[in-house]
């Protein structure tokens, strides 16, 4: 009854399936469409946080889930090495996912150098250390948690390099 001669399943045990797994919850019904469930976002504009160095701006959000979305901005070439030490290896144990709006972007890991472009979205794995350029705008993306450490060693290196 379910199954035409083509091997399709009817419409009719289509809607009726359909209708039976709303009522357990696995399917929203056009019933439920007409409430509006809005998902996290933020933009530039409305990011809660702000930080800006020489060379740097970055503005930051929140978003449910334990994911945060950092915004930057940079107005100088910079080697960022001496902002992770500290952290295991001294470098940055943040993982990031990341579009390069304008200008480029480089990691240095250990054995290697990895180079992004304008257009080139991407995955850094921890233990590199950030090479900026100027006139590079960014969007990443990268766990709440750890990027809040990361921040703490980070603040406390700059900190550190401005009293000496």
């Amino acid at each position: 009854m379910g199954v035409n001669t083509h091997g399709f399943v009817s419409t009719r045990w289509a809607v009726s399936a359909m209708q039976a797994s709303h009522r357990f919850g696995t399917f929203v019904s056009t019933v439920d469409s007409q409430r509006r469930y809005d998902m996290p976002k933020v933009s530039r504009n409305t990011t809660s946080q702000s930080l800006e160095v020489e060379g740097l701006d970055v503005q930051l959000g929140h978003l449910e889930g334990g994911y945060s979305v950092c915004f930057e901005k940079h107005t100088a070439d910079a080697e960022l090495a001496a902002l992770f030490r500290g952290l295991p290896g001294d470098r940055c144990q943040l993982p990031r996912w990341g579009y390069v709006l304008k200008g480029n972007v480089s990691f240095i890991f250990p054995d290697h150098k990895e180079t992004f472009e304008a257009g080139d979205a991407y995955y850094v794995p921890p233990g590199h250390i950030p090479l900026h350029y100027a006139g590079t705008e960014i969007v990443e993306f990268s766990p709440t948690d750890v990027l809040e450490k990361t921040i703490k060693v980070v603040m406390s290196n700059l900190h550190l390099s401005d009293t000496s």
